[in-house]
């Protein structure tokens, strides 16, 4: 969750989702970073106006936004290997009700760190602000962000290449994207 990761995200929204009805984005397995409000300025824009060029095409808003909008459904996908900025992320998504958050419960290692270095040449990371859930005030330090649906991993899937969460993820889509 850096800035090329959101740059690359951004960029594959355009053009691989750009005619998709829905989208997933997995922050399983991540580390973490800094860019969830930069996702966020992508997901949660609302459209105030549109306009239908001579030539049929779309036209604005997508080419005058700064950043390009995804306004359709999203579900996240997240696990108990999702630490820090990839567990604010789905906190984000389930506070703003923006989508469905998928999987099992993050971790709970979120905490801003500062790094600092020693006279040896070595650094040492120290903690310097707390991250709370807005309106509920859940501290989100050993307070894992728990998901709409709770979907465990299974003995054997990783060996035969069975993804429970994502096909979750791809049923629930499916509902929405009927209902509309």
């Amino acid at each position: 969750m850096s800035m090329p990761s959101f740059e690359r995200f951004e960029m594959e929204l355009y053009s691989e989702a750009h005619d998709k009805e829905a989208i997933i984005i997995d922050v399983r397995n991540n580390g973490g970073g800094w860019t969830t409000d930069y996702m966020l300025a992508v997901l949660q824009v609302k459209r105030h106006a549109v306009t239908i060029p001579r030539d049929g095409d779309k036209g604005y808003p997508q080419d005058r936004r700064p950043l390009y909008a995804w306004w359709k459904p999203i579900v996240v996908l997240c696990n108990e290997f999702s630490y820090s900025n990839a567990e604010i992320f789905p906190w984000s998504i389930k506070t703003l009700g923006r989508g469905l958050v998928i999987g099992q419960e993050t971790f709970g290692a979120v905490i801003s760190t500062g790094a600092y270095g020693l006279i040896d040449g070595s650094r040492v990371r120290t903690p310097f602000r707390g991250w709370y859930v807005y309106g509920s005030g859940i501290n989100m330090e050993n307070n894992g962000c728990p998901p709409d649906i709770v979907v465990p991993d299974q003995m054997g899937d990783a060996a035969t290449g069975k993804d429970r969460q994502l096909e979750r993820a791809v049923e629930e889509l499916l509902k929405q994207i009927e209902q509309e």
